[in-house]
């Protein structure tokens, strides 16, 4: 979300609030560097120099930087006051586009104070929304607002009425995010009016989808379907594909939610098709999420299961070649830099060539030098290279060890609905393959995430233990308790640690007894760690650990994979993961059911 990422524009008037990085264009950086060459004029290298590390930004982040210190330090030698806030801009975006967002803030802020020096209006606004842009990306809502506010100050000097309605509408957004919806819907509509007077007809239909957005967080179904369907007749004559399916989508969503799910199904399935028009995947997987709800509401489990299917084939697919494509990414920037750092070695080299055919006398010294140099950067970078190659490492095994949940828990689940159906329980099966579908998704959606919220765990670990319950025939009751103050919404997890922790507790500690079964579960936050507690009534570790090694019916894969998962946390966490589980006892040591109880470090959303 950049204004003028270009420096060099800021003399005209503000265009856009969004744009994407810049790509490498390989022949436009040829022919700055051939007129680079050639130039006399210093103002025209400051140029240059910032134009090159524009070019580089986002693709090679030791260039970009390279070119606008080049760029600083010709303006400061220069007294050049707009080289100089130019070359901090420069050197802001590219940290911005590395991902180090304090760094990028620190470099904008020097540019700001350079820039109010000068008087220049128009650049002290461009350098108030790219701060805001670094606010927004640290989740820094209020620091945002500040700073889109201050360029709201000088709307009248910009002249564009489409980049006000953009400030307008990521003033919402915020809001949105922050949960003030009356807010939200108050600067969506101020930057509706301001897109109307502009006359652009995508912004236009992009303002009633973020009005339609916030009403669907309020619960305001009927008002959310009315700006989706203005969203959707902007849309439909400009021929807005991927506009068109998310407009269509939202809708059916909101009518699912109002349970009018035979009206749900025709924007769905427009949705699904201008989605697959425009090439989208993404809009087809929320397509087929949201027509196996409306299609569960109308208790026809039959087209449910059909999407369902669909549904995970898709998400699959989509994952598969999110990462293939992550892959290729990675090697083409590792190739492109090593051909760079190949071109700045023989640049060197033959400057070392020269150097020994003029200055004999220091051969010596000059090859020593040059090899303790090679040496020491071919050092830094191999063991560079090995902590990276670590880090890949660890998050490869944990994804692994994610995935490898999931066939474990899905066939422990259809275990129950074959038993339904063995008992020929046609309307019992039917509502099991709801939940079941239900629990399905979410695992699906939690495997792609390191982490999750909290609060999603939660839902899932729900669904799982009524599915449970209903296997059982109700033969226990369980809980699940947060402590005082603790927001499940505010922490972040990796997703599926104490399920299997409960399935243990299910098969092994109340199976074996008559008495009714209880479950607790409990989370609370404890020395900066959450500790999740899952206590029963059952007949204890040492008794079911017996039963477990005389019957050996039963091996819990998901408790190993769950332990070894917890070992790989521990190679990357300073603060190590405890886990203990024990038998619950009275005064007398009988045994009253088992605790287990472990305390992992948490991120906070």
């Amino acid at each position: 979300m950049k204004i003028f990422t270009h420096a060099w524009l800021l003399t005209t008037a503000l265009c856009c609030i969004y744009s994407l990085c810049p790509s490498q264009d390989q022949g436009a950086i040829d022919s700055l560097l051939k007129v680079l060459n050639t130039s006399a004029e210093d103002t025209t290298k400051v140029r240059l120099f910032d134009d090159l590390s524009y070019e580089y930004s986002g693709n090679s982040f030791d260039s970009a930087v390279y070119y606008a210190q080049q760029e600083l330090s010709l303006s400061k030698k220069l007294n050049y006051k707009l080289g100089e806030a130019s070359a901090y801009n420069a050197m802001g975006m590219a940290n911005e586009d590395k991902g180090d967002f304090l760094k990028a803030l620190e470099y904008y802020m020097k540019s700001l104070r350079l820039k109010e020096e000068m008087g220049d209006r128009m650049l002290v606004i461009h350098q108030y929304n790219n701060i805001a842009n670094i606010y927004v990306s640290q989740g820094d809502n209020d620091k945002a607002l500040e700073y889109f506010f201050k360029v709201l100050e000088h709307k009248d000097e910009l002249n564009s009425r489409s980049t006000e309605g953009n400030i307008y509408n990521n003033i919402g957004i915020i809001y949105k995010n922050k949960k003030q919806y009356a807010k939200a819907i108050e600067y969506h509509m101020k930057g509706l009016e301001a897109r109307k007077l502009a006359g652009e007809a995508k912004p236009i239909a992009g303002s009633y989808n973020n009005i339609g957005a916030t009403y669907m967080e309020m619960k305001q179904y009927d008002k959310a379907i009315a700006s989706y369907t203005e969203a959707l007749r902007i849309r439909k004559p400009i021929n807005d594909l991927s506009g068109i399916a998310s407009a269509s989508i939202n809708m059916g969503r909101a009518y699912n939610l109002m349970k009018r799910f035979e009206l749900a199904l025709p924007y769905l399935a427009e949705g699904e098709h201008y989605a697959m028009l425009s090439g989208n995947n993404n809009w087809r997987v929320n397509a087929y999420g949201n027509i196996v709800d409306a299609y569960e509401g109308l208790n026809d489990y039959k087209n449910a299961n059909k999407y369902l299917q669909k549904y995970i084939a898709l998400n699959d697919s989509l994952y598969n070649k999110e990462k293939s494509q992550q892959i290729i990414d990675m090697q083409t920037k590792y190739e492109s830099e090593k051909k760079e750092n190949d071109n700045k070695l023989l640049l060197q080299q033959n400057q070392i060539q020269q150097l020994q055919l003029s200055r004999s006398h220091y051969l010596v010294a000059g090859i020593s030098l040059v090899l303790l140099l090679v040496i020491a950067i071919a050092f830094l970078f191999i063991r560079q290279g090995k902590l990276n190659a670590r880090q890949r490492t660890v998050q490869l095994e944990q994804q692994l060890l994610r995935s490898q949940m999931n066939p474990h828990f899905i066939f422990n689940s259809l275990i129950a609905i074959e038993s339904y159906i063995y008992k020929n329980e046609a309307k019992e099966a039917g509502r099991y393959l709801s939940g079941f579908a239900r629990l399905m998704r979410l695992i699906l959606e939690n495997s792609r995430e390191e982490y999750i919220p909290l609060s999603k765990e939660i839902q899932t670990l729900e669904y799982y233990l009524q599915l449970q319950k209903n296997r059982f025939d109700n033969s226990f009751e369980y809980s699940i308790e947060l402590a005082e103050g603790l927001d499940p919404e505010s922490i972040a997890i990796p997703p599926m640690l104490a399920q299997p922790f409960i399935e243990n507790s299910i098969e092994h500690g109340l199976k074996n007894t008559d008495k009714p079964g209880e479950i607790r579960i409990y989370f609370k936050l404890e020395d900066r760690q959450l500790v999740f507690e899952v206590k029963d009534n059952g007949i204890g570790l040492e008794r079911s650990l017996a039963i477990r090694e005389q019957n050996k019916t039963h091996q819990s894969m998901a408790t190993a994979i769950t332990m070894e998962r917890l070992s790989v946390l521990n190679r990357r966490k300073r603060k190590k993961i405890r886990l203990l589980i024990a038998d619950l006892k009275d005064s007398v040591d009988n045994v009253l059911g088992t605790q287990v109880s472990f305390a992992i470090p948490f991120k906070e959303i």
